[in-house]
């Protein structure tokens, strides 16, 4: 009896286990829990900034927040934070695309012109769900 309820078990929670890719994305620099954080992925370098292949959004609860992101199709993805600050659902910008709200893109600690797509890649896949980690600037 101890043996089938140990099977059951180790069914139920086998089955439980999500093998979708996933990201986990740390944001922090934070200035105001009164917006709400875009997450983008970009899969290619023609639609970098311009046409995500995956957009959500997010409230903010805080200077930091913890985004986990779930049954993303594997591939290599730039990851763009957005930090609306008014709620319109968009990057706000000066003239020639200035932000003028924080942004943030995966593996560039300090964004100084335009980030290099290649750069900013990040695999996911079923073996290799990461967590990284975007300072707002």
């Amino acid at each position: 009896m101890t043996n089938l309820f140990t099977l059951l078990l180790f069914i139920v929670f086998g089955f439980a286990q999500n093998n979708e890719p996933q990201i986990k994305i740390k944001v922090s620099g934070i200035a105001s829990s009164k917006a709400n954080l875009i997450v983008e992925l970009y899969d290619n370098e023609d639609d970098f900034l311009e046409k995500p292949a995956f957009k959500k959004t997010f409230s903010v609860q805080g200077n930091n927040a913890t985004i986990k992101l779930n049954d993303i199709p594997a591939g290599k993805y730039a990851v763009g934070v957005i930090h609306d600050e008014n709620k319109n659902g968009k990057l706000d910008t000066y003239i020639f695309g200035i932000p003028k709200e924080p942004v943030g893109i995966s593996n560039h600690e300090k964004l100084r012109g335009k980030p290099d797509f290649q750069k900013a890649l990040v695999e996911i896949n079923k073996d290799n769900n990461p967590t990284i980690t975007i300072r707002l600037n």
